[in-house]
């Protein structure tokens, strides 16, 4: 009774949560077989995408997050972009706010509200204007469009040939900055170096010079360059880190026991709820029979092995369910491990999605093993 219950709880939470109509229909977007992502139609809703190379000349109507090694926007974002690469160039408008993490990053377009960038190289061309904030972390960075809001950057290198409407905090220690003579701040500019710049008279009503010392390089220069760069870059790096983690595990499994994932990626398929069920049983209860097994004093090699088999189907628990192909086995993992990860990178409902993917994942490696235990086979 209890099992029918809670599994009905389950399925309830996630038709209503996923039935909002701004989760309704996301698009997840997976490379051709050289890498590449082109999108030539108009997309409506949010937009999930990663590959080699992208490049995208259609609008999308939604949110869009992207990840791959050059990104191209040429088409306008309705919602907020979000974006990791290695070059970047974003030609297009962005209705909402901008997140991106990259080597060299380039925008043309405009932005209906914030923009965050952490990159070696950031330029912010003559024909944008940032209608919010700016949050600049940078080795090079070059503004030469409009600002509207406050910015506040951490650079080595800095040219500034446009205008900020509000205030400027800028931080750039034994570097360099310069100013256009046709440059103004609206507000007050906050600025931290080795020593006073007095060709910046004049561009800002207020002007407050911050000696740099060693300390403050470590600390008070540093965190516009790691706020920039830090949400971006953790969700690269552990989106990658799952991919490859799928991929390399994945790969053992198929070299080693080619019968063994189409095996069990069938079952989860006709099973899937009873796999789920099974899961959270075994999450649940196996670490606590080993706890009070190596409490009794006399069982601590048998905990160690009950949690070293937990472990390690926990490792293996991604894999069944990123399989989208059980025919073309290595492709199907690797079409499927993307989905997988983009899965996770939903705002809001990804990470419940992916746990109970991941559960569900583990419910029938758990499964499977007790049936071939049955069947004589271990």
């Amino acid at each position: 009774m209890f099992r029918k219950f809670f599994l009905g709880f389950v399925a309830f939470v996630l038709v209503g949560v996923i039935s909002v109509p701004v989760f309704a229909t996301p698009n997840f977007i997976v490379p051709d077989d050289s890498g590449l992502v082109a999108i030539t139609s108009p997309l409506g809703d949010d937009t999930y995408l990663a590959g080699g190379d992208v490049v995208i000349d259609s609008d999308i109507n939604g949110d869009l997050f992207a990840a791959g090694g050059s990104i191209i926007i040429n088409a306008d974002v309705k919602g907020d972009l979000f974006v990791t690469g290695g070059q970047v160039t974003i030609k297009g408008s962005v209705g909402d706010d901008v997140r991106i993490g990259g080597g060299s990053v380039t925008i043309y377009g405009d932005v209906g509200d914030d923009l965050m960038v952490g990159g070696g190289s950031v330029t912010i061309a003559d024909t944008s204007t940032i209608r919010g904030d700016l949050l600049i972390g940078a080795g090079n960075f070059s503004l030469y469009g409009t600002v509207n809001g406050n910015v506040k950057a951490g650079f080595g290198e800095g040219r500034i040939r446009g205008n900020i409407g509000g205030n400027a905090d800028l931080r750039y220690g034994d570097g360099e900055l310069t100013f256009a003579d046709t440059s103004k701040i609206g507000g007050k500019l906050d600025y931290w170096a080795l020593s006073e710049n007095s060709a910046l008279a004049g561009i800002a009503s207020e002007i407050e010079f911050h000696k740099w010392t060693n300390g403050s390089s470590s600390s008070s220069s540093a965190w516009p360059a790691m706020a920039a760069l830090a949400l971006p870059l953790t969700m690269l790096l552990g989106s990658l880190g799952t991919f490859l983690g799928i991929l390399i595990i994945g790969g053992v499994l198929i070299l080693l026991l080619p019968k063994y994932l189409p095996r069990i990626v069938e079952s989860v398929k006709k099973d899937y709820w009873n796999a789920l069920w099974q899961g959270i049983v075994f999450v649940i209860v196996l670490p606590l029979i080993a706890l009070l097994i190596a409490f009794t004093g006399f069982g601590i090699s048998l905990s160690a092995l009950i949690m070293f088999s937990f472990f390690s189907i926990l490792i293996l628990a991604s894999v069944p369910v990123s399989m989208a192909n059980k025919g073309r086995q290595f492709g199907g993992l690797a079409i499927g491990a993307v989905i997988y990860v983009l899965i996770g990178l939903i705002p809001f409902i990804g990470w419940i999605i992916r746990l109970l993917l991941f559960i569900s994942g583990i419910g029938i490696i758990f499964m499977d093993a007790r049936q071939q235990v049955k069947k004589g086979n271990y």
